[in-house]
């Protein structure tokens, strides 16, 4: 281990600190309270982490794919479907007039990608009902299921891959909107990724990934890499079984690049090094057995493991959270949340992975949500199972500060039924979104506004029980 590189870097976030909260005092003048809105969903239903997207906030809550506006957490367009693993795609693509159109793609636990159309952004005031998207009279819904297994499902988000994002190693003349099946009926080791044309899914595949060729079981999550034209999916593990559980395909042809991780399972999205660290190329994957893997994105190569939830904690290992990797004066550092409710922060030297800092809460309680940076604030953020939001030093991982999105007497939180989000607004702030699923209040989000109250750490402690701001977590 590279003890004198690990010392170095630690001053340097600590110095690093400092330096934004100096920024910081410049810049607000005032610190108001930061709870902008509160928004209760009448339905109980598994929500998907919110995303961002040209100035609308893009979620599904039961299956229903709701559009946001972010001002004050209104409903711009939604669009009932029978269930949702994971949060829908909203992306332009380009139409017979001279403006891009909108779309979203949704990938239906009922085993149905939809496309559907999306009316002009930024929304109107009055709320719109989605509709599917016609190519043609060709409605754009596609059964993804064999016709022999009713019960196939889709568990991964869809990813779109765009040619004007693309680099020239991209050869494909269109666009194309990639999706992975999970199969079911006894036979869960083979599923797929099929690659459909974005401008008509209906038509015949680009390519489709695994025709028998590998035993891979359902498949949870993927995330695409521009840089090398790489899909990077995670799959579930079935017991007694060798298959892989991380494998990278080619988005130009489907073939197979490279496979890892045989005999365990990956429920949780894995993520990308940031650009400029000494991650830049690696992808970090974390496994239900409590570990945490570094591979070469290119070719697979491994460069370090290391396990983040020991079996004296009292749990089962596992890595159920997403992943998540920062990125500017923080780059090298990876966040992972444990089935043992604790942040771990590693940081890779290039070589390995090693030990940052672990965060505990003092109250015992536990982080049920991914662990997101906001590396200009030099904050972190984290749902956990008492329903509250919680705010964490990003140098250090000690925790400072705390926000309810509800009260709760019974209901158990776990990674099913709360997600938080962070995005820089069109306003020039950057905003967090935290939802959470109760029996006893339905779904609700709330937003805040950041930097505020402690989220600054500049202004006076507000009075306890407060319903606008953040309370000092000390």
């Amino acid at each position: 281990m590279n003890m004198r590189r690990i010392t170095l870097h630690a001053v340097r976030w600590c110095g690093l600190a400092v330096m934004m909260l100096v920024t910081v005092a410049e810049t607000v003048a005032d610190c108001g309270p930061c709870w902008e809105w509160g928004y209760n969903h009448q339905v109980n239903g598994r929500p998907t982490t919110p995303a961002y997207v040209n100035g609308v906030i893009v979620q599904a809550v039961d299956g229903d794919v709701l559009l946001r506006r972010p001002d004050d957490g209104s409903f711009a367009a939604t669009y009932p479907t029978p269930g949702m693993w994971r949060t829908p795609v909203l992306t332009s693509l380009p139409g017979s007039s001279e403006e891009d159109h909108w779309y979203v793609f949704a990938a239906k636990t009922d085993g149905y990608l939809v496309k559907l159309d999306v009316p002009a952004l930024p929304p109107s005031p009055a709320t719109a009902t989605l509709t599917i998207s016609m190519s043609g009279n060709v409605a754009q819904e596609r059964d993804l299921r064999r016709a022999a297994c009713p019960t196939d499902t889709l568990l991964a988000e869809p990813v779109v891959q765009r040619r004007v994002d693309s680099n020239a190693q991209f050869t494909l003349e269109k666009d194309i909107v990639m999706v992975a099946t999970a199969r079911a009926c006894g036979d869960i080791s083979n599923s797929q990724v099929w690659a459909l044309d974005a401008a008509d899914i209906s038509q015949p595949p680009v390519w489709v990934f695994n025709i028998g060729d590998y035993e891979i079981s359902r498949i949870r999550s993927c995330v695409l890499d521009l840089n090398l034209n790489r899909l990077h999916c995670v799959a579930e593990h079935p017991t007694g079984s060798f298959q892989i559980s991380l494998f990278s395909i080619d988005t130009n042809t489907g073939n197979l690049m490279w496979g890892a991780l045989p005999d365990r399972g990956v429920h949780a999205k894995p993520a990308l090094g940031a650009p400029g660290g000494p991650g830049e190329g690696h992808l970090y994957v974390g496994d239900q057995s409590g570990y945490v893997h570094s591979f070469d994105a290119d070719d697979g190569d491994p460069h370090g493991s290391l396990l983040v939830v020991p079996a004296a904690d009292g749990v089962t290992p596992a890595v159920h959270a997403d992943l998540n990797a920062a990125g500017g004066e923080y780059a090298g550092l990876v966040l992972a949340v444990g089935s043992n409710g604790k942040i771990s922060a590693l940081y890779d030297t290039g070589d390995e992975l090693v030990e940052a800092w672990t965060s505990e809460l003092a109250g015992g309680q536990k982080v049920v949500t991914e662990a997101l940076a906001l590396e200009e604030l030099g904050k972190l953020y984290a749902g956990t199972d008492d329903g509250y939001i919680r705010q964490f030093n990003l140098s250090s991982g000690s925790p400072e500060a705390h926000a309810f999105i509800s009260i709760l007497n019974e209901d158990s939180i776990t990674t099913d039924n709360m997600t938080v989000a962070t995005y820089l607004g069109m306003d020039g702030f950057h905003h967090l979104v935290g939802t959470l699923d109760t029996s006893e209040t339905g779904t609700q989000s709330r937003q805040w506004k950041l930097p505020c109250e402690y989220a600054s750490q500049l202004c006076a402690p507000f009075w306890p029980g407060f319903k606008d701001g953040f309370e000092n977590e000390n």
